[in-house]
């Protein structure tokens, strides 16, 4: 009795051994799919490039405490080199704006400001385009410039309507014109100018032009990134499209 319920269970366990065998025993392969995300980025540079006796300085704004020149006293009737330029240094491609905004560091009331003399011209037909800044932006169909006046400052927006590829460069304005007609009135305005530079950069990817509401590509995609709305990273273009 006992060989027989040995031969039974052996029986049992050789089966039990059989059948763990056959679960290992399929014919399998697997195969791993995996999906790589590579981070591009947007970058840029803006440079500050100045001519003195014939001797050119080009600065990183920036770099080594570079916030601008200092031009010193300036008078009626002379041209000052001034080549503000902002160049896509990362991977991608990139859509390029700035916001340029002329204003005194400490006017004491709003007949002191250079608000006062700039608007002025406007309104006598003197333009603040050719008469005081002069260069690129202002004559080149490629950018898309607009102007807001403050209570003390003149801003104009500028956005580059091409698309820029790594080490693309684009200059804002060549010169500073104090036009020779400005006395004693109109500098008196000037004093304790400045003229602050601000440069954007967004990526061109995912950005269509919106013909509903006549916005280029590259105005649609400023205006999502720095135009105020819930994904933009600021509000400095909301003077823009509003």
């Amino acid at each position: 009795m006992k060989k027989k319920i040995f031969v039974v269970a052996l029986v049992v366990c050789i089966l039990a051994i059989a059948i763990a065998s056959a679960t290992i025993a399929y014919f399998t392969d697997t195969e791993s799919a995996t999906n790589t995300f590579t981070s591009g980025n947007v970058a840029i540079k803006l440079t500050e490039t100045r001519t003195v006796d014939g001797v050119s300085t080009t600065k990183v704004v920036g770099k080594d405490g570079f916030t601008g020149y200092d031009y010193g006293t300036v008078h009626p009737g002379l041209t000052y080199d001034k080549y503000p330029a902002i160049t896509n240094t990362g991977s991608e491609n990139a859509y390029l704006a700035a916001k340029i905004v002329i204003k005194n560091v400490a006017a004491s009331n709003v007949d002191a400001n250079v608000t006062k003399v700039l608007t002025a011209e406007a309104a006598t037909g003197k333009t603040l385009v050719s008469d005081f800044l002069s260069g690129n932006v202002f004559a080149d169909a490629n950018y898309s410039v607009k102007y807001n006046t403050t209570a003390d400052s003149i801003e104009i927006y500028v956005i580059y309507e091409t698309v820029t590829t790594t080490n693309d460069s684009i200059t804002l304005f060549e010169e500073v014109v104090i036009p020779a007609r400005w006395g004693n009135d109109q500098m008196a305005h000037l004093e304790n100018m400045n003229i602050v530079i601000t440069a954007y950069a967004v990526q061109t990817t995912g950005f269509e032009a919106d013909t509903a509401n006549g916005l280029t590509a590259a105005e649609v995609a400023i205006k999502a990134a720095f135009g105020g709305g819930t994904d933009a990273t600021n509000s400095d273009f909301g003077a823009y499209f509003n």
